[in-house]
């Protein structure tokens, strides 16, 4: 019941969470109650290639637009990443991103690298490291240099080759969540 609702994207390339899912558990549990459940930091998708490959099929498709409700009030697909250790990695203090099956965060492109980069966790604070990737990691459009870590802050864009995402602290995410859960359709734009 309590299970969360991951879901593999349109583009099934990074295992997310459900921000309606995550709504439910914070009104269910109270902030106390949520940030026990929860106590890590969160990563939301704001941008996916649609495609990994260069190779693109001019093919034309006919399709049956008859069938499309035009009335329907498309929702967006808002993706969520829990920033949380598992066990697949050997490193105690990182949460490691890459498209390797033994990374925390798993995203399947050939151009994110085996390891790509790491979240180092610290006392009070989050680090990002790039682990020596190909295709880089950039925080707030600074390419990070490799096997060098930046303190983040919530509201930083990272981007793991064209995958971007918006780090959040717990608390700045929950004040996210909470303001989800009033207009229901929307997350803030990022800064």
């Amino acid at each position: 019941m309590d299970q969360p609702d991951k879901q593999k994207g349109a583009d099934s390339s990074v295992e997310t969470l459900s921000v309606n899912f995550l709504v439910e558990q914070l009104e269910k549990r109270g902030e106390d109650g949520f940030k026990l459940k929860y106590p890590h930091s969160f990563l939301v998708l704001r941008y996916s290639p649609p495609d990994d490959s260069d190779e693109v099929d001019l093919q034309t498709v006919e399709t049956q637009l008859s069938e499309f409700n035009h009335e329907e009030k498309r929702k967006p697909i808002i993706k969520v990443v829990a920033l949380e250790k598992s066990n697949r990695n050997a490193f105690k203090t990182k949460i490691t991103v890459g498209r390797a099956k033994n990374n925390d965060v798993i995203i399947r492109a050939g151009k994110i690298s085996k390891i790509h980069a790491a979240f180092v966790i610290g006392k009070d604070d989050w680090q990002l490291m790039d682990m020596g990737s190909v295709n880089g990691t950039v925080v707030n459009g600074e390419r990070l240099e490799k096997n060098r870590s930046i303190k983040l802050n919530s509201g930083d864009m990272i981007s793991f080759w064209r995958y971007v995402f918006e780090y959040h602290d717990l608390d700045s995410f929950i004040a996210i969540l909470g303001r989800f859960a009033k207009h229901k359709d929307t997350l803030p734009p990022p800064p």
